[in-house]
């Protein structure tokens, strides 16, 4: 891979961003920060939630994960029942 094609994928990547900055007023620019600086947390939270999630079922003893497993299935089944066609 050569280093046009390195630098052609970097642009193509940061494209859309220059143009928002270039033809952007201050408000818009502080607004899309803004919105990538909570994305970026709400990701970080998320993938910090399935870690939690993984580590706790892992731990899990059979019996504790049987009984989530049926609350789970009997919720659902409750859930349908519930809701229209």
């Amino acid at each position: 891979m050569g280093v046009e094609t390195v630098v052609e994928t970097i642009s193509s990547i940061f494209q859309p961003l220059i143009g928002i900055v270039s033809s952007g007023s201050l408000s818009r620019i502080i607004a899309v920060t803004g919105i990538s600086i909570l994305l970026m947390m709400a990701v970080i939270y998320v993938v910090y939630g399935f870690i939690k999630l993984g580590k706790l079922l892992w731990n899990l003893r059979v019996r504790s994960l049987a009984l989530g497993l049926t609350v789970i299935g009997v919720a659902l089944i409750c859930l349908a029942i519930v809701l229209p066609y």
